[in-house]
């Protein structure tokens, strides 16, 4: 368990850095910001290996699937306690100032005049409620958003891992 408490630690480090490196390099915008959060999902399944190959290792080289689903699901659940702790913080603090910014220099006609070339007989109207949408959208936060993708991620990881590492 301290194991899986430690990795989740540094797993945490790692993905907040990275996730520093990209807001405050000016990057947000680039492939690499917009893919910033599914980056840091895929960065799970090695860690959960890690985790699970670690306690393998300190006991005697068997472990059974039930325990390599404990100790995966332990690593993502104090993992997933932090980055959203720190994505909600990061959020409130940085985030939300960024994207209000943004928003507000955001030029409607542009928009409309690039809607139109993708589909024809669009109005302004519909561009503009769109755009509402998407701006209410991220001006708010919800810890549920990032929980669901860390669990779901989690725990597929850890049972294939478990399988896995109990085979070999």
């Amino acid at each position: 368990m301290k194991k899986a408490i430690i990795l989740a630690i540094v797993y945490s480090i790692i993905c907040i850095g990275f996730k520093l490196g990209v807001f405050y390099s000016g990057m947000l915008e680039q492939p690499l910001g917009r893919l910033s959060h599914l980056i840091t999902l895929a960065l799970i399944l090695p860690f959960v290996i890690l985790t699970i190959y670690m306690v393998k290792k300190s006991n005697g080289g068997t472990i059974g699937g039930k325990e390599a689903v404990r100790q995966g699901l332990t690593f993502v659940s104090f993992a997933a306690g932090i980055m959203i702790a720190f994505d909600y913080f990061f959020f409130v603090q940085e985030m939300q100032a960024y994207l209000q910014a943004y928003v507000a220099k955001t030029d409607y006609n542009a928009l409309y005049k690039e809607a139109v070339k993708h589909t024809k007989g669009i109005t302004m109207f519909e561009v503009v409620r769109e755009q509402l949408k998407y701006e209410r959208y991220v001006t708010t936060y919800s810890v549920t958003r990032l929980l669901f993708g860390y669990m779901s991620v989690g725990l597929f990881s850890s049972f294939v891992a478990g399988v896995f590492m109990k085979r070999a």
